[in-house]
């Protein structure tokens, strides 16, 4: 056989495809042909009892590469191409011999669908199993909405389906995705001795066919609550309801007794996914996103040192959270909070970002401990900052306070290294200090709260910043598992604005008589994984005014003015979120609007003589939207952010805009709420 995607090897009488073609093992058209070969030739050698299929290095087999998506426009061709590797996939379920699947890697999409089809299922420990297609907008296409639920149930499988959640190889076991999991060290003899199971008759492949299973099938009416629940939670999730929808309805008609009718149904709704607009959507911004960071001019240019890091800790709650993000992905950090009293808070609040993991299970709370005590080191002597190369700086919020310590630090460090400025959103040349070189020097980094949760992190640079300290930032980035939004010029954060701009319109029709939880629930209903008045409880506001404006009369962001009604509440107690305070309490098993909060609201409206109202979702998005998708052309128009679809990316993982419409403002250029 030539093959160039698969290598094959012999023990005795079990042979080992080792399946290998670059990059990450994808499936691909080629590879399907090579497996159809060469399982035509086990199956034809009388010598060959039994076939492991298997991957190389961290990888068993990947779904195919993402990008060929985008480049499909025939759609029979496509419909054609499928089947045909249908057709191979059943010849390995269907052969004369057991076929193993030994996942030593990564699996998900076209390869897990390829796993299914085999008689066993081996899984390494600590690899990562799932379809993922829905992630693009895309289904199952290669059996995996017909063969998933008879192995692992109908809700399960369609958990798996509609979230595109990856499952580890416990979880995969506990589920009955795979049949066994075994340590890497011991996997080859492990994978080995699953076939030979087969080959001494302790094990019949016969009675492993997944299309043939169906014990894990439930009868008609479970099937029909299963299915109703769904329908609902698609209905009211908003999100890409063409995915969910379509995988229903793959599952609903299919999953009988006519395995390749429910087949070719498959085949035909992943093509109807394939020609969508959210299809096409998703992936792009999965491509811009897996972009982000990788910028030309600074692809060759060496970060400063990062084997540990220096925090100035002055805003002790602020820089807890942060702090708890970073070290989560293995950052160590030299801290200095300015005395006793503030690295109090900075522990209190570093500690508390783990609270929900704690609370998971997932996690225990010494184990929280010794992580900290592992990453942390805290000083009161400030000068103990003075030779590690980078530094954060979450300071004083003010302004002019925030001048005198990053004029201090400059000082202290000399003139290396790097500072990045972590909180307030002023512009850079507001906190920058009267003399010296600190502007080749300072970048500003935003991250959004919660940071372990909310992936954006803006990265803003003036002119004159050194090549270095921007190359630093964006690899700062990458090691916190950040995607970095880079923006130019000395104005505020663009997506943070953003986020304002989308409170503040909603405070003002709640100021109008609408009804809070109506408002955020126009968003939920759209996709949006929160509204915006819960957004602000959770983002902690606590800034009064939110500073829009740029230098030399740029244009504002959005009306600009808070309302009243926010002012009242504040200066009550009401808000911003704490202990006791903010839009929701977040006590019990779902958030529900304060009391408190309702009463503010209904006093307020009382004085001013405003009676309550109703508002349709439709003119709720529509108002809020058309004024957030302004606000987001006023910063590309006056180039903060230079390519609208970078801004796009940002507005996804900054504020929860609907992923499968492709970001804020390519809805708004679509027709948008009209």
């Amino acid at each position: 056989m030539n093959l160039h995607a698969i290598r094959t090897e012999r023990a005795d009488d079990i042979a080992v495809l080792y399946i290998n073609p670059p990059p990450f093992n994808r499936f691909s058209e080629r590879l399907a042909d090579e497996l159809a070969a060469a399982h035509r030739e086990m199956m034809n050698a009388p010598e060959i009892k039994a076939v492991i299929i298997t991957g190389t290095g961290d990888q068993f087999v990947g779904g195919p590469e993402i990008t060929d998506i985008l480049k499909i426009r025939n759609r029979e061709s496509l419909l054609r191409r499928l089947l045909r590797q249908h057709e191979v996939l059943d010849a390995i379920e269907q052969g004369p011999k057991p076929i193993i699947a030994a996942i030593c890697g990564h699996c998900s999409r076209g390869g897990m669908e390829l796993a299914m089809a085999c008689h066993w299922r081996l899984a390494a420990q600590g690899v990562r199993l799932g379809l993922l297609d829905s992630r693009y907008g895309l289904i199952p296409h290669l059996g995996g909405t017909q063969r998933l639920p008879r192995l692992v149930g109908l809700p399960a499988a369609l958990d798996i389906m509609i979230d595109g959640t990856p499952l580890s190889a416990t979880q995969a076991l506990e589920a009955g995705l795979v049949d066994a999991v075994s340590p890497a060290r011991d996997f080859p003899a492990a994978a080995m001795d699953a076939a030979r199971s087969f080959v001494d008759g302790r094990r019949s492949h016969g009675m492993r066919m997944t299309s043939r299973r169906f014990e894990n099938l439930c009868g008609a009416e479970e099937k029909n609550r299963i299915f109703h629940k769904w329908d609902a939670r698609s209905r009211q999730s908003g999100g890409n309801r063409l995915v969910a929808e379509k995988i229903l309805r793959a599952v609903r008609q299919g999953t009988g007794v006519s395995f390749s009718s429910d087949i070719r149904r498959e085949a035909e709704l992943f093509c109807d996914c394939v020609f969508s607009d959210a299809s096409r959507n998703l992936i792009s911004l999965f491509l811009r996103t897996r972009q982000a960071g990788q910028i030309r001019q600074f692809r060759s240019i060496a970060p400063f040192p990062m084997e540990e890091i220096a925090m100035v800790a002055q805003e002790a709650e602020s820089a807890g959270r942060i702090a708890s993000a970073l070290i989560r992905r293995g950052i160590r950090l030299k801290v200095w909070a300015g005395g006793r009293p503030r690295l109090a808070i900075f522990l209190q609040s570093l500690q508390q970002g783990f609270a929900a993991d704690i609370a998971l299970g997932a996690v225990s709370r010494d184990a929280v401990d010794r992580l900290i005590r592992r990453r942390v080191m805290m000083t009161e002597v400030i000068g103990d900052l003075r030779d590690i190369p980078v530094l954060l700086e979450a300071g004083p919020a003010a302004p002019g306070e925030k001048q005198e310590m990053i004029e201090k630090l400059a000082h202290l460090r000399g003139a290396g290294g790097m500072i990045a400025s972590l909180t307030g959103e002023a512009p850079l040349t507001d906190i920058l200090p009267p003399e010296g070189d600190i502007r080749t020097r300072l970048a500003g980094l935003h991250f959004f709260t919660p940071p372990h949760q909310i992936r954006l992190l803006e990265i803003r640079t003036l002119p004159e910043t050194g090549k270095k300290v921007t190359a630093t930032a964006l690899e700062l980035a990458k090691r916190a598992g950040k995607i970095p939004l880079l923006q130019s010029g000395n104005f505020p954060p663009a997506v943070r604005g953003l986020q304002s701009v989308m409170i503040r319109e909603a405070v003002g029709l709640v100021q109008e008589g609408v009804n809070p939880a109506s408002v955020d629930k126009a968003f939920t209903a759209f996709g949006f994984p929160f509204g915006p008045l819960y957004l602000s409880d959770i983002a902690g506001r606590k800034d009064r005014a939110v500073h829009t404006a740029g230098p030399e009369g740029a244009p504002e962001t959005g009306s600009g003015t808070e309302p009243e009604l926010l002012m009242k509440m504040m200066a009550d107690g009401i808000l911003p979120a704490g202990a006791g305070s903010g839009w929701y309490d977040h006590g019990g098993r779902e958030p529900v609007i304060r009391e408190a909060a309702l009463d503010a609201v209904s006093a307020w409206l009382k004085g001013q003589g405003t009676a309550s109202r109703t508002m349709p979702r439709e003119d709720i998005l529509g108002r809020i939207l058309d004024r957030l998708a302004a606000a987001a052309r006023e910063i590309v128009q006056r180039g903060q952010i230079a390519d609208a679809a970078d801004l796009d990316m940002g507005t996804v993982y900054g504020i929860g805009f609907p992923p499968h419409f492709g970001g804020l403002l390519k809805w708004a250029d679509g027709g948008g709420s009209r």
